[in-house]
């Protein structure tokens, strides 16, 4: 069934993102992370154990495991299950599923700056303008078209990426874990049109030794090499979350496709709507984004309104995911669409559409 779509319209809101850590992400879930440093490649003495960072407040001191060549930080994140307070009283179990998620094709925007001094800053900005001190404004002027550097103004075009958030999610009585995995150095995948057997690189390709992988329908091949190449850029994915508006409802409509011929011939329909309300919506007014790395995990709290996963860049991002679940849908997962009016402004990460850079954090724009 399509998710509900809010009768009222949503606020104009551009949210510039900031960087997922634990505190600030608190109000609405967990960050999962190694509070240890990258060059740590030795387990520290007992003795020391006291003086080592935690991930965050949740954390229990770390012990020494595994004949002390590891270090054990349990429990890392809660893991609930509050499916006894659910309407139908169906138990749930727990599920560790797996989704792949493939990066976000972006809207472009044109912006004409007309204060180039003026920093931006890492909140949410409503309406279609934002504006600084001294008078300057940033006017947000089409879509899809990238504006060259005006010649000698006192003002300058940008084409920048934006996500547009149109439908948020919540789990209401379970938390949801995600956990990036497949990190790693990735074997090149070469396109290859011709078709040959096991073992054979084809025509033009004597130096490939792998072998076709599978066939997408297209008439090409992918060809797995056998030889890794070097890691590829640091998977980056885009967290976002809203507080939730308890003991509030918000009217919303459902539109469905009902057969109008007796016979229930699919092709004599009509779309109605029904109108329904979504108990705790979400708060769009107070949406946040963050920006999430490869080496962070994150679990949302029970009840705490998200959208779906937004991997950014060009590299597919496989997930673990652990919750609870009853197999009543209403229960499971509940959902809020709404209209256009929500971006993620997301000139800090620069080339972020072709993933050519995606190593800028907040504070940088590419000026085109």
């Amino acid at each position: 069934m399509p998710a509900p779509t809010l009768v009222s319209p949503p606020p104009s809101l551009r949210i510039i993102p900031e960087p997922l850590t634990a505190d600030a992400f608190a109000p609405f879930g967990t960050v999962i992370s190694s509070p240890l440093p990258r060059d740590l490649s030795a387990a520290p003495r007992a003795s020391a154990l006291a003086s080592l960072p935690l991930p965050h407040s949740l954390a229990a001191p770390p012990v020494l495991a595994n004949q002390g060549s590891a270090l054990k930080y349990s429990p890392i994140s809660p893991l609930e299950n509050g499916y006894e307070a659910c309407p139908s009283g169906k138990r749930a179990q727990a599920r560790m599923s797996m989704f792949s998620c493939f990066p976000r094709k972006l809207r472009r925007e044109s912006i004409r700056n007309r204060n180039r001094n003026r920093s931006s800053r890492s909140t949410s900005m409503s309406t279609s303008s934002r504006h600084g001190g001294g008078g300057g404004a940033e006017e947000y002027l089409t879509e899809d078209i990238a504006v060259g550097v005006g010649g000698g103004g006192s003002s300058s075009s940008f084409s920048t990426p934006v996500f547009d958030v149109r439908i948020l999610e919540r789990h209401p009585f379970t938390t949801q874990t995600f956990i990036p995995i497949d990190l790693s150095s990735q074997r090149r995948v070469v396109r290859d049109s011709g078709s040959y057997s096991d073992g054979d690189s084809g025509s033009g390709s004597s130096s490939v030794r792998g072998k076709a992988s599978f066939d997408d329908g297209s008439g090409h091949s992918d060809i797995l090499l056998e030889e890794e190449v070097p890691e590829e850029d640091e998977p980056v994915f885009l967290v976002l979350v809203a507080p939730t508006l308890k003991g509030q409802t918000a009217a919303a409509t459902v539109t469905s496709s009902a057969s109008s011929s007796p016979s229930g011939d699919n092709n004599d329909t009509d779309d109605r709507k029904k109108r329904v309300h979504i108990r705790d919506p979400p708060d769009l007014e107070n949406l946040r984004a963050f920006i999430a790395r490869g080496g962070q995990a994150v679990t949302y709290a029970a009840g705490t309104w998200h959208a779906p996963m937004v991997v950014l860049g060009r590299r597919r991002v496989d997930f673990v995911v652990v919750q609870f679940v009853n197999g009543v849908e209403e229960e499971d997962c509940q959902e809020a669409a709404f209209a256009e009016g929500i971006v993620v402004d997301l000139a800090s990460l620069e080339n972020v559409e072709t993933g050519e850079d995606l190593t800028g954090l907040l504070g940088r724009r590419a000026k085109l």
